[in-house]
Parts: C-alpha cells; structure tokens; sequence
C-alpha cells in the first residue's frame, strides 16, 4: 500500500565462519557481507549489515509514495577471508537477486447497507 512500510526479509546469514577439508589441509574462511538494496522506485540504499525481517521487527524498510509494480534488486557484497595450510588471502565476491514484479496497490474499503 503506498505510503505504508514495506518490510524485507533476505533470509541470508551475512557470516560467514567455516573450515572445509581439502586435499591440502584445512581450509577456512570467513567473512562478511554488506548488502546494497534497490527498491526499484529510485531509492537506493548501501552498506547494509542486517538482513532484514518480518513486520514489525524488521529493520529493512521502505515507503513506496505510489502505486505500481517494483523490481527489487539486493546484491551483497562480501570480503571473504581464506587460510589454507598457512596461505591467505582476501576474495571479494558479489551476488544479487531479484524480486521482481513487487506489487504497491492501493486498497479501497466500500461501506454497504446491511
């Protein structure tokens, strides 16, 4: 509904803290991402470290003034540390996804007789 809060919720764990076996030792890496979010209306908002949530703790929020449909676009932009068998290094890497078509309608209550 326009002028309403929108809620988003990214389901993405922004951490990242794991040891994988390889045939050269362990492997660990760990990381974090900052998320840069494209409401699809011309607002843009960067450097993002929450993933969001559902109404009313969500801490992802916008306000679409009109109606209309929406491409949402969410790229996370992580820095990825690496250790294996002594040998580090940092790896940036970016992933974006889409929620296209978000609906902003306006609702109209009609009152009747009974």
């Amino acid at each position: 509904i326009p002028g309403i809060l929108t809620y988003l919720q990214t389901g993405m764990n922004l951490n990242i803290n794991e040891t994988v076996p390889s045939p050269a030792g362990p492997l660990q890496i760990n990381g974090t991402a900052t998320l840069t979010i494209d409401w699809g209306d011309g607002e843009v908002q960067n450097g993002i470290t929450n993933p969001g949530g559902p109404y009313p703790q969500g801490q992802l929020t916008h306000h679409y003034p009109n109606t209309g449909q929406y491409t949402i676009t969410i790229t996370a932009n992580w820095l990825i540390n690496y250790n294996l068998n002594g040998t580090t290094g940092t790896i940036p890497i970016t992933t974006t996804g889409t929620l296209p078509n978000f609906p902003v309608t306006a609702l109209r209550a009609v009152a009747r007789p009974v």
